[in-house]
């Protein structure tokens, strides 16, 4: 039978193990990061684009309904209510 106690291990500096705990969590920092950076970009599209309905004064779409578009959809949205403002100034 198996002993219910778990021993406290102390890993050596250098070690295979070592590395490996090390690169584990440098690993998931990086992961950790790219996915706030996408989360604030898709942050960013989303508050610009919301301006750019108030300033046309269109329907500004809600935050939700945004958030389930793609980071290219939404690159695309507000190239597209961008380019209207440009043109409305022309007149």
């Amino acid at each position: 039978m198996k002993s219910p106690f778990v021993f406290p291990t102390q890993i050596e500096p250098g070690s295979i193990a070592d590395q490996l705990l090390k690169r584990g969590r440098q690993e998931g920092f990086e992961e950790g990061l790219e996915e706030a950076r996408q989360e604030a970009m898709q942050e960013f599209e989303i508050s610009c684009i919301q301006i750019l309905q108030e300033c046309l004064g269109v329907p500004v779409e809600s935050t939700s309904s945004l958030q389930s578009c793609s980071l290219d959809e939404l690159r695309f949205k507000k190239l597209e209510l961008f380019m209207e403002m440009r043109c409305s100034m022309k007149r």
